[in-house]
């Protein structure tokens, strides 16, 4: 099957399902973790796992139904989809970085006001598209 006028290989397909398979055994670890220690960092990186998980997750969904599949219209939707859920990266980064270094009180207040821009704009963006 062709997608894109290019067709898909092995590689293309085995390589994000690798990755989604690293990648849920690695959140359930982050969630484990978080949920006995109950402390931010690690529901920071569980989020960001979580994000990373729906990327690379929805890639491979996108190759498999627009490429394999011969369904463009459906991995364009996919796609977008996919697009859409990294502006969520927006808000989980800067919540990492408050809850992995010790601030000052100045740059508490400054890392919240750019976490709660992040996450305002994510869902404008969510809301747009």
């Amino acid at each position: 099957m062709t997608y894109s006028s290019e067709s898909i290989g092995l590689f293309q397909i085995i390589i994000p399902a690798i990755c989604t398979g690293i990648l849920i055994v690695g959140n359930i670890q982050y969630l484990y973790i978080a949920l006995k220690r109950r402390d931010k960092i690690h529901v920071s990186l569980s989020m960001a796992g979580f994000l990373s998980l729906g990327f690379v997750g929805s890639h491979l969904l996108n190759l498999i139904v627009g490429g394999i599949a011969g369904n463009p219209d459906a991995g364009r939707q996919i796609h977008r989809i996919e697009q859409v859920a990294v502006t969520f990266y927006l808000f989980v980064f800067p919540y990492f970085v408050s809850n992995l270094l010790i601030l000052t009180k100045r740059w508490q207040k400054v890392n919240r006001v750019i976490t709660m821009s992040g996450l305002i704009v994510s869902f404008i963006i969510t809301v747009i598209a």
